[in-house]
C-alpha cells in the first residue's frame, strides 16, 4: 500500500498499527493462537486506539485480525487457566479500559470482521461503531460454555430475548445470523471484504471530522444513558465471582480436556 506508514517494530508486540490513506488499521497478530486475547494485547490495543486519535492524518480506525482463520479467538484460555484472582481481576482491567476507549474517540472504529469472532473478541467488535464480517465468520458469547461469564456490549442492539439467548445458550452462529439480529452492519464474500470496509473509510472521510466527533459523543452519551457504565461494572464483579468459581475450573478442565463438563447440577 503506497504511502502507508507503520509504528515502530518496537512499539508493539501483539498488534500491529499502519495508517493508510486516512485510516489506521489495528491488527490483533496472534495468529498462532488464533488470535487470542491477553491483558498484553488489550493494553497494546488501547494505545493504538489514543496514537489514531491524537494523529490528524486518521479520520477512521479499523480493527481487525492477522490471516484469515479468525478476528479474534477472544480470552487466551491457556493464559487464564494459569492466572491467580488479582491477575485476572489485571485482565479484565485491561479488557474494560480498551473498550471504554473506544467509546471515547472522537474517530469511528469500524470492525472488519475476518474470521471466528467469539467470547471475548465479540465484546471488543461490537464496541466499535461499525461491523463489516466476511460472510464465513462466526459468532457467539461461548463463556458460559466454560462455566464464565460473557460480555454484554451487545445488549443495546438486541430484544432482551435474543440477549438471552446468545448469553445464556453459549451457541455459535453465522455472520447472516448476526446481520438479522443487527449486531453488524454488512456481510460480503471474503473477497470484496477489503473494498466494504474502504468504502465506509471513504465515506467518513468525506464527512466534516468535527461533525463525525460530535456524533460519537452523542453516540457514546446515549448509550452511557442507557446504563451501559454502570452494566459493564456488574459484569465485571459477575466475571470476578465467575473466575474464582468452581464451575469455572470445571469449564475449563473439561475444555482443555475435551471432555462434557460435569457441573454436578449443583451438588458440588
Amino acid at each position: 500500500m503506497s504511502g502507508a506508514q507503520t509504528a515502530p517494530d518496537a512499539e508493539f508486540t501483539d498488534i500491529l498499527y499502519e495508517v493508510d490513506r486516512g485510516a489506521a488499521t489495528i491488527t490483533i497478530n496472534r495468529p498462532e493462537r488464533r488470535n487470542s486475547l491477553t491483558a498484553h494485547s488489550y493494553r497494546e490495543i488501547a494505545r493504538a486506539l489514543d496514537l489514531a486519535n491524537s494523529d490528524p492524518a486518521v479520520g477512521a480506525i479499523v480493527l481487525t485480525g492477522a490471516g484469515d482463520r479468525a478476528f479474534a479467538s477472544g480470552e487466551d484460555l491457556k493464559v487464564a487457566n494459569t492466572l491467580r484472582s488479582e491477575e485476572y481481576r489485571g485482565y479484565l482491567n485491561a479488557n474494560v479500559a480498551a473498550r471504554t476507549r473506544m467509546f471515547g474517540l472522537d474517530k469511528p472504529v469500524i470492525s472488519r470482521i475476518n474470521g471466528a469472532c467469539v467470547g471475548g473478541a465479540m465484546s471488543l467488535a461490537c464496541t466499535a461503531d461499525l461491523l463489516v464480517a466476511v460472510d464465513d465468520a462466526r459468532f457467539g458469547q461461548t463463556e458460559i460454555n466454560v462455566g464464565m461469564v460473557g460480555g454484554i456490549d451487545h445488549f443495546w442492539t438486541v430484544g432482551r430475548a435474543r440477549l438471552a439467548e446468545i448469553m445464556l445458550l453459549g451457541r455459535v452462529f453465522t455472520a447472516q445470523e448476526a446481520l438479522q439480529l443487527g449486531l453488524v452492519n454488512m456481510v460480503v464474500p471474503r473477497s470484496e471484504l477489503d473494498a466494504a470496509v474502504r468504502g465506509m473509510v471513504d465515506e467518513i472521510l468525506a464527512k466534516s471530522p468535527e461533525s463525525i466527533a460530535k456524533t460519537k459523543r452523542m453516540l457514546a452519551f446515549v448509550h452511557q444513558a442507557a446504563g451501559w457504565n454502570s452494566a459493564r461494572a456488574f459484569q465485571f464483579e459477575m466475571v470476578l465471582e465467575a473466575f474464582d468459581s468452581e464451575d469455572r475450573k470445571e469449564g475449563m478442565s473439561a475444555f482443555i480436556e475435551k471432555r462434557r463438563p460435569d457441573y454436578g447440577r449443583g451438588t458440588r
